[in-house]
């Protein structure tokens, strides 16, 4: 199956018009957020997805989750942003802040999970206006980057 790219536009996960071959929807489905732009692909609250891999790497790019997103491989989070609210879940196989990525948990993140049997941040995570309970679940947490929190971190 040829990956699939995000065309560059502010909408939402699933507007099948956004993306090159189609919603990404399935284990088997690349996904790449990657062209260049300023933009935001959301996945509200009501949605769940799931992908084989995915990589996050356009300087202007956020991807918001809102509901649920499963990366069955790799999330190569190279550039841009990564912001969590509601009771988001994301879980990958690996996932992997680049230099130049923030994870941000919001203020609204009520119940935030992110899980993976690897995570190495090279990047940020920003939790400085997260109220809720989150949860960093891995297999294995690598820092070489920049953690931010008011509150107690786990």
């Amino acid at each position: 199956m040829s990956p699939t790219l995000w065309n560059g536009a502010t909408a939402n996960w699933n507007d099948m018009a956004d993306w090159s071959h189609g919603v990404p929807h399935s284990t088997m489905a690349d996904a790449l957020i990657t062209t260049a732009g300023v933009y935001t692909v959301t996945i509200d609250d009501t949605s769940s997805f799931q992908v084989g891999s995915l990589a996050l790497g356009a300087a202007g790019a956020t991807l918001a989750i809102d509901g649920s997103l499963k990366v069955a491989g790799d999330f190569r989070f190279q550039a841009g942003a990564l912001s969590l609210s509601n009771n988001v879940t994301l879980d990958s196989g690996r996932l992997t802040l680049g230099a130049n990525a923030t994870l941000t948990f919001l203020a609204s993140a009520l119940n935030a999970t992110v899980g993976a049997r690897t995570i190495t941040n090279n990047g940020a995570i920003d939790a400085l206006s997260f109220n809720g309970a989150h949860l960093i679940n891995s297999g294995a947490f690598v820092n070489n980057g920049l953690i931010a929190a008011a509150h107690p971190f786990a």
